[in-house]
């Protein structure tokens, strides 16, 4: 092994069956992990997110002077390199790079207290300053950007003063859009991802006090993804949340069961597949998907509710612990609780933490084999 805090309510074509499966289970590593380095005295850290680019992620770092309530980041060859901020108290997160490794997150205000307040959001050209990125209207005082694809294009949302609902907005370049919500839909939007062909994914609520909904957003026009249907005569779940979308339109997320919980979907071609948790009645959540169709996520245990970083080869697979699929060493000194992105060579960036004092790390998860990535094993 190689040594080297999370969204607000807004801020908030498969691979082969086979993939990594004979390898997992002969119980052997499929992966290598690389610890992502913290800043000195650190004590707080995330990662988001990816490009395709190897030895680069993004996040957040926090608990120095330097950066008492975060920092956003880059990990450039794995080492670790504070985004500038504007002068003056700030606060910042990194939440999602493209290929051109322009960085999109949010800066946020510090108070009197040293609290952040109002959020804005902001593009990082790589090596370079800040760039907030315009309101859609004066009456929209924070805002938030949570990824950009190859084109440039981010989305994210923007609220005013006291609100916690929003609007979902897309930037291209300085000139925002608001994205509209589905008809009737007045609790506010947020958009989270969007995919190369410029498809965005995210959530509507119904009211102020309604359920968040999955929708995609074509252009400007919303469409409500479909809901997972009623088991044993039960309800219709109307909570879901969409949280990535892949170039092949391929959506992931969460939604509601018909029991309460919450688990792991997909939606593909009008059609919504539950994916199942590491345990029946499990709690799950798929948070990213690359363009081969493999998916990650976290599922959370039925006992003790402690997650643990998940992968789903594809629709229709079982979800597979991340931590059975890193070796022995590895798996002893860290736990892998989630993971939150994934490139098109399956690098996946996780969060956990060392198992001996209990602080955060980061971590980057590489193939040993990478042709299993494509081509099974």
């Amino acid at each position: 092994m190689k040594q080297g805090a999370s969204a607000r309510r807004w801020s908030g074509i498969l691979a082969p069956a086979v993939l990594w499966s004979a390898v997992a289970l002969a119980q052997s590593p499929i992966f290598s992990v690389q610890v992502l380095p913290h800043i000195p005295d650190g004590t707080g850290i995330a990662a988001y997110g990816l490009p395709n680019r190897y030895g680069v992620a993004v996040g957040e770092v926090a608990g120095t002077s330097l950066c008492p309530d975060g920092c956003a980041v880059v990990w450039e060859a794995y080492e670790p390199v504070l985004l500038a901020e504007l002068e003056g108290p700030f606060s910042s997160v990194a939440y999602g790079t493209n290929e051109n490794l322009q960085i999109v997150g949010t800066l946020s205000t510090l108070n009197s207290n040293g609290v952040p307040d109002l959020g804005q959001a902001v593009i990082w050209n790589f090596g370079g300053q800040p760039t907030l990125l315009p309101s859609p209207g004066p009456q929209y005082v924070q805002s938030f950007a949570r990824a950009v694809n190859d084109a440039g294009q981010v989305v994210g949302g923007a609220a005013e003063l006291g609100d916690e609902g929003g609007i979902a907005v897309e930037w291209n370049g300085l000139t925002p859009t608001v994205l509209s919500p589905p008809p009737g839909y007045t609790g506010g939007s947020q958009a989270v991802s969007i995919n190369t062909n410029g498809l965005v994914v995210g959530t509507s609520y119904s009211g102020k006090s309604g359920n968040p909904e999955a929708v995609v957003w074509r252009g400007t026009t919303a469409t409500l993804l479909p809901k997972l249907q009623p088991t044993q005569g039960g309800s219709v779940p109307a909570a879901s949340k969409a949280l990535a979308v892949n170039d092949e339109g391929l959506v992931v997320g969460t939604a509601e069961t018909s029991s309460g919980g919450t688990v792991a979907v997909a939606w593909k071609n009008g059609e919504v597949t539950n994916l199942g948790a590491l345990e029946s009645g499990g709690l799950s959540a798929a948070a990213a998907v690359n363009d081969l169709g493999v998916i990650v996520g976290f599922s959370a245990t039925v006992g003790n509710g402690a997650n643990r970083a998940v992968l789903w080869s594809g629709i229709g697979t079982e979800p597979q612990d991340l931590n059975t699929l890193i070796s022995a060493s590895d798996a002893a000194e860290f736990i892998l609780t989630s993971a939150t992105g994934i490139n098109a060579s399956c690098d996946i960036v996780a969060n956990g933490y060392n198992k001996t004092n209990g602080i955060p790390a980061a971590f980057v998860l590489t193939p040993i084999e990478q042709s299993s990535c494509y081509t099974g094993l």
